[in-house]
């Protein structure tokens, strides 16, 4: 029982609390011609494995839809950790006929007649609003709709793989796309050989206040930042630092050729698929030649690359030792395989500075004023949190300040 409400957010604020209210992101709309759909996000930091706050409403009545859930989580992958769960309020309005209210006994979930385009449609929705408040540059986004393939083990629909979508409805906002694997590699190829690198969007530099940054553990730099104590992962920081470096410098990469070649024997299978790799690692600053017998050998690298263990990156691209086949193809407006992102996004790990390695102040500064250039500064290639946040009203509740 509840006073009436001016707005969702303060309806979210009475029944969940300021916290939740306070995280979300502005209201988000597509209006379609038979249906309508609002949605409300909260940032990606509020992102939890379990007690996820995960609302949906069909014409003022709460709903669970598998197609629905997984849509969000599809748009989110990127922005966190793959085993934490988004935050996010959706309500839908649309013709009763278009839906079938059966699926469950107590009428919870169910099933849309065009459960293709509700799902293009809450993808669309959750990924703009991650976009506009992360930073993403719209400028590199084309005016085409989202053909994306959703996450199986919720939800498939027919014709998983190559949808033909088209709609006339007025969406307000730029949408991405991603398609097949083969046009993946073309767009690209094209990219990384246009001659024209990305500029990064410049923004405010976030302000180290009263006190200069330090390092915990040596893996955390801390320091003040209005009235909030900011915690960044080094690692986490410098390798989404150094993975947008490579995957924006486009053509014109710059690279270094090393004093002394480092040369790894293989297998000769092992040799076979790294050459046949080599023109994919040359794209993005990785020079690979062959060395004669079993041994091939690391020529050159990304400029900004200080060191490379040549032995555990040949190996972990032989072993693919991490997973990226969950993260979206598409990386601020840039169509993306799963085979390239995983290649810059290795080259990024291996490359950037580590968890346990000291940093004098200067590093630590230099990481604090690049994050905020980045287009998503929130999480790691990998999908783990870049910063934590530490309220200084957290803090007073802690020592029991204030109540």
């Amino acid at each position: 029982r509840l006073p009436s409400a001016n707005s969702i957010k303060d309806r979210i604020f009475d029944i969940y609390g300021k916290n939740t209210a306070e995280s979300l992101f502005e209201e988000v709309h597509f209006d379609g011609k038979s249906y309508q759909i609002t949605g409300l996000f909260c940032k990606p930091e509020l992102a939890k494995k379990v007690s996820t706050i995960q609302y949906i409403s069909m014409n003022g009545r709460s709903i669970s839809s598998k197609v629905i859930s997984a849509a969000v989580s599809q748009a989110f992958q990127g922005f966190i950790h793959k085993e934490l769960k988004p935050h996010y309020f959706i309500f839908i309005h649309m013709d009763p006929s278009m839906v079938d209210v059966n699926v469950h006994p107590r009428k919870l979930e169910v099933r849309f007649e065009n459960q293709d385009e509700i799902f293009r449609s809450v993808f669309k929705l959750a990924r703009s609003a991650l976009e506009n408040n992360t930073k993403l540059n719209n400028e590199i986004k084309r005016e085409e709709e989202i053909v994306s393939e959703p996450i199986r083990e919720n939800y498939t629909p027919v014709g998983s793989r190559g949808f033909s979508y088209s709609t006339k409805e007025k969406i307000s906002y730029s949408s991405t796309t991603s398609k097949s694997t083969v046009n993946d590699v073309m767009n690209f190829s094209q990219f990384v050989t246009s001659g024209t690198p990305t500029e990064y969007k410049t923004s405010e530099v976030e302000e180290v206040q009263n006190f200069k940054p330090f390092q915990v553990l040596s893996t955390y730099i801390v320091f003040e930042s209005d009235s909030r104590v900011v915690f960044i992962d080094q690692h986490a920081a410098a390798e989404k630092i150094l993975f947008e470096k490579i995957l924006f410098s486009s053509n014109n990469i710059k690279t270094k050729p090393l004093l002394v070649p480092e040369v790894v024997e293989l297998r000769a299978e092992e040799k076979e698929l790294i050459l046949h790799r080599a023109e994919d690692l040359k794209k993005i600053g990785i020079g690979v030649e062959d060395f004669g017998g079993k041994d091939i050998q690391i020529t050159e690298v990304p400029e900004d690359i200080e060191h490379l263990n040549a032995r555990n990156y040949i190996d972990a691209i032989i072993h693919n030792e991490d997973d990226f086949s969950s993260l979206a193809h598409d990386y601020a407006g840039v169509s993306l395989p799963t085979e390239l992102y995983y290649l810059v996004a290795l080259t990024a790990c291996h490359g950037s500075i580590r968890a346990g390695q000291k940093l004098n102040e200067a590093e630590m500064l230099q990481i604090i004023n690049d994050l905020p250039k980045l287009k998503n500064p929130q999480s790691c290639p990998h999908g783990r949190p870049i910063r934590w946040i530490l309220n200084k009203s957290d803090i007073e509740k802690n020592f029991k300040r204030i109540v």
